[in-house]
């Protein structure tokens, strides 16, 4: 696909967003207040949960952010290439766009790597933004804010332990997985595959097939590659050599950092489902009446797979790359 092609594809693909997009800034032209914003540009509704206020905190310029969600990683690459190429109708503007790495550092290494010259396109250095509400650090801020611990009291490092392990644990069993999806993607995007579907991934849920708390996490299915074929019947298949060669050198691949190149949607789950059973332990007493992890104070954050990418956004890590991304792109398209 040409130059001339993509730009002809991102009309056809995000008329509203464009649509919505010129009604802001011609708005905000009339009004003389176009250099007072960053025209922000995310794959999703979600993710200006995370960003918005990093970059409103970030850059030096004190600028507002107005953001719009473009449906879709593709969609954002193809809407930047069409503004682009427009760069003298927005030149007053500052537009920034984000985009989550997913495996393309497995599957699409030179795609990835030809994206990453464009100045003012942010690629996660994680699979996506929900891999960075995940980390130590993190959790140790929800500790602190949330669960009202103090670093130095015992039940601090007790529970980092912990999390820690279930995290661990998490990974191993994880691991097909997101082997098994990656695998997916990669042929996908290197074969012909006009006769195959691509796969619903935001359908599968973590529920399905495993059971998570703060004992122990345990499979709900003991060949989870095969129910995962089995619920998506068009998949390409184990059975297949090539496929089966694939899926061993990318779950060698991925066995390394689990954390960062995980799918991140699969990451925030785990974390969301320990935190509710932490804080249900912490309304439960023993025979003396005192909580069994420590924790005597009542937790008031909401947790639920819908809240938990906004209510604990202030405590996910913010890369330094993103802080130079944001410092480096301050004025122009």
């Amino acid at each position: 696909m040409n130059r001339v092609d993509i730009l002809n594809s991102a009309k056809e693909d995000n008329p509203i967003v464009l649509t919505e997009f010129n009604n802001i800034y011609k708005k905000h032209k009339r009004e003389n207040r176009v250099r007072d914003y960053l025209y922000c540009f995310y794959e999703g509704k979600d993710d200006s949960k995370y960003y918005n206020f990093r970059v409103e905190n970030i850059n030096s310029n004190n600028k507002k952010v107005s953001h719009l969600s473009c449906k879709g990683k593709d969609k954002v690459i193809k809407l930047l290439n069409i503004l682009k190429s427009k760069e003298k109708v927005y030149k007053e503007g500052k537009l920034l766009f984000f985009i989550d790495k997913d495996f393309d550092a497995l599957i699409k290494q030179d795609k990835l790597k030809e994206l990453q010259k464009i100045d003012v396109l942010y690629i996660t250095p994680t699979y996506s933004i929900e891999n960075l509400y995940t980390t130590i650090g993190a959790f140790h801020e929800i500790l602190k804010s949330e669960f009202h611990l103090m670093e130095t009291e015992e039940n601090f490092q007790k529970l980092t332990d912990l999390f820690r392990l279930r995290q661990n644990e998490f990974h191993q069993i994880m691991l097909d997985v997101n082997s098994w999806i990656a695998t997916q993607n990669y042929f996908l995007e290197t074969l012909d595959t006009e006769e195959r579907r691509k796969i619903p991934y935001n359908e599968l849920n973590i529920d399905k097939f495993l059971r998570i708390n703060l004992e122990k996490i345990t499979y709900k299915e003991q060949n989870v590659v095969e129910f995962l074929e089995n619920k998506f019947q068009k998949s390409f298949k184990m059975e297949e050599i090539e496929v089966f060669d694939k899926f061993r050198e990318l779950k060698d691949k991925l066995s390394q950092n689990s954390q960062v190149n995980f799918r991140g949607k699969f990451e925030l789950e785990f974390l969301t489902k320990f935190l509710i059973s932490l804080k249900e332990r912490c309304t439960q007493k023993d025979g003396l009446g005192l909580c069994f992890i420590g924790i005597n104070e009542k937790i008031k954050v909401q947790l639920t797979l819908n809240d938990t990418i906004s209510n604990l956004s202030q405590y996910a890590d913010t890369p330094e790359c993103l802080k130079r991304f944001i410092i480096g792109n301050k004025s122009g398209i």
